[in-house]
């Protein structure tokens, strides 16, 4: 293949090179399918609510959350829970639900026209059919702040939200908030009756694509010194790539025993890696599935004052505590470098490009009110 015969792209291009590459991902136009929000038909969008109260122990409420959207999305909902709750009480998977990704909560702030939250697009989810029972369709929910709750509906009418109690709260305590209403909660006043998921994907809001990443026939070195070996080439479908790679990991028999799970970012690596799959790696961020009732087991949850970092403090936190992450390398993600939104802000107020510093990740009052154990968590992060 002559791979690293010519330092310059145009004759590895010429010489076939990137020739089961180039043009096979069109990333602005898949981006561009992400930002586009789904056709709404010509009448208003009804619209249903209901309150959800996040239950600690002994059913005590932490905090309340709504929960707005379209009254089939709201349904569809329900009745995913209704089927979780009875495949955990009945200890049986439910073979049906296996074939549909778990629900998906992406967080998303400052960014109702640039995030990436159209997941019916045709290399997403795609769009789903009306004639679906509630329960048998993906749950696609985005975690909005109550301040920019107008302006994201508006963008997006037709899209399941669920409203934060507090906005301007960061990155960790929306993802906490998500952890704490899904390991268990009731409708506003009726902790007698508590609901629950038993997994559930957080997913940034700048995903691009998923692609496959296939072994070849011959390994090829990169570059002069010939190492890296290129072990692998990508292969990107033109169906459902995010359902394709969710499903992969959903079915992997090390799921079990997994409190979180994720994907390769693809930083130009990819195709050097040699294993498909890996226990019990830190490196798991912007899509992460996670067993609430692993981490709960684990008394692990996201640390709510986190502006950065979350993801990967929840994976030394699971580590330290003798758990397990599933790591897939045979699925790559791309994503992109958002200009607005997120943590942005603490990312560009750094003192130095890549050096972060502890008032970064955390202010200072709230640092100090945290136990020794969190503090010290916090400072690993920066080593």
């Amino acid at each position: 293949m002559g791979w690293g015969s010519s330092s310059t792209q145009r004759a590895k291009v010429a010489a076939g090179t990137y020739a089961t590459t180039r043009g096979h991902f069109p990333e602005a136009e898949l981006a561009r399918a992400m930002r586009t929000p789904p056709a709404v038909p010509g009448e208003e969008v009804e619209l249903q609510e209901c309150v959800l109260s996040a239950l600690g122990d002994n059913n005590k409420v932490l905090f309340n959350a709504r929960l707005q959207g379209p009254v089939q999305e709201v349904l569809n909902w329900e009745a995913t829970c209704k089927r979780c709750e009875r495949s955990m009480k009945d200890r049986k998977p439910d073979k049906q639900a296996l074939q549909i990704p778990y629900p998906v909560f992406i967080p998303s702030r400052g960014r109702p026209a640039k995030a990436h939250l159209n997941w019916q697009a045709t290399h997403v989810f795609g769009a789903q059919k009306e004639d679906k029972p509630p329960g048998f369709k993906p749950v696609v929910c985005l975690v909005i702040e109550p301040a920019e709750e107008e302006e994201y509906r508006a963008t997006w009418p037709s899209s399941l939200m669920l409203i934060l109690p507090e906005s301007n709260c960061g990155p960790g305590y929306a993802r906490w908030v998500v952890q704490q209403v899904c390991t268990k909660f009731c409708l506003e006043g009726d902790p007698t009756n508590p609901q629950r998921f038993q997994r559930i994907w957080i997913v940034d809001d700048t995903l691009t694509m998923f692609y496959r990443l296939a072994l070849m026939e011959k390994f090829v070195g990169c570059g002069r010194l010939r190492r890296p070996k290129r072990m692998k080439y990508r292969v990107a479908n033109e169906g459902l790539m995010f359902m394709e790679a969710l499903l992969a990991v959903q079915k992997h028999h090390f799921i079990g025993r997994a409190a979180v799970a994720g994907f390769l970012r693809d930083d130009g690596t990819a195709v050097c890696k040699r294993n498909d799959w890996k226990l019990d790696e830190l490196a798991l961020y912007k899509v992460v599935m996670l067993d609430l009732c692993e981490l709960w087991r684990l008394g692990v949850e996201y640390m709510p004052q986190l502006q950065m970092y979350e993801d990967i403090c929840l994976n030394h936190d699971v580590l330290t505590r003798g758990g397990h992450t599933l790591k897939c390398q045979c699925y790559g993600f791309r994503a992109v470098h958002a200009k607005k939104g997120g943590c942005l802000k603490q990312r560009d107020g750094r003192h130095k490009p890549g050096q972060t510093r502890l008032k970064d990740l955390v202010q200072k009052t709230a640092f100090r009110s945290m136990q020794k154990d969190r503090q010290k968590a916090v400072r690993e992060l920066l080593q």
